[in-house]
């Protein structure tokens, strides 16, 4: 996704470069005069589809940071059921009934959820950091 933002942002500068210099390149003549309003169109509707791409990919990696946090949200939930299955597990450490047996094997299934869920978190927190430079770079666009 940030590669994506780069990109746009490189081509949006290179049509300002490029915009600025057929500006600087006008001659005298009508005729130049209607092919760089052709071409200032061009640039100008290449740089809002720019933009649009641009937005769009933010609003994507926006999605992935509201991902991100009930990413975050369901690692604590696990976290809690982890501790509350420990607790039970450990209550009875000498005679482990099969309730408590199945308890330490839910305990280990949620272990194995939250490194899961951490994982997932850990790419999602990644994509905000790339949404907020997204967003940033929106707004140096506008």
């Amino acid at each position: 996704m940030t590669s994506d933002v780069s990109e746009l942002q490189a081509q949006l500068e290179a049509l300002r470069n490029a915009a600025r210099t057929g500006g600087a390149k006008g001659g005298g003549a009508e005729e130049g005069d209607e092919e760089g309003d052709e071409e200032d169109e061009r640039y100008e509707a290449e740089a809002n589809s720019l933009r649009a791409e641009l937005a769009a990919a933010v609003a994507r990696q926006e999605a992935s940071a509201a991902a991100a946090r009930e990413l975050e949200s369901e690692i604590t939930n696990l976290r809690h059921a982890q501790i509350e299955a420990s607790a039970v597990a450990s209550a009875s450490e000498a005679g482990l009934s099969k309730k408590l047996r199945e308890a330490a094997r839910a305990a280990e299934e949620a272990q194995r959820m939250a490194d899961h869920w951490k994982a997932e978190r850990n790419e999602a927190l990644g994509l905000r950091a790339a949404s907020e430079a997204a967003a940033a770079a929106y707004q140096v666009i506008d």
